[in-house]
């Protein structure tokens, strides 16, 4: 069994408790355990950071997937915002 994965600790946020309300951590529960998204969902890509090339893996696959993106109407006045996710 994996042990389970610690969450950062808690801080102020608009959307939850105070941390001095946290007492306990579900993670430090007895018998939790820990799944990676891959066992979960097998069919899910590599995962391609954080590894040994750093960030710059990151900027190879961005470069990659903005090979076939027309980019003609774009004027050098323009601003454009490329936006990601760590979801996918």
């Amino acid at each position: 069994m994996r042990l389970p994965i610690k969450p950062i600790p808690p801080r102020e946020s608009q959307y939850g408790i105070a941390p001095s309300l946290v007492k306990k951590r579900v993670s430090e529960l007895p018998g939790m355990t820990s799944v990676s998204l891959k066992e979960l969902f097998p069919d899910l890509p590599e995962v391609i950071f954080p590894n040994e090339e750093g960030v710059a893996v990151i900027r190879k696959a961005t470069e990659k997937a903005l090979q076939n993106v027309d980019m003609s109407k774009i004027k050098p006045e323009h601003s454009v915002n490329i936006l990601a996710s760590h979801h996918g």
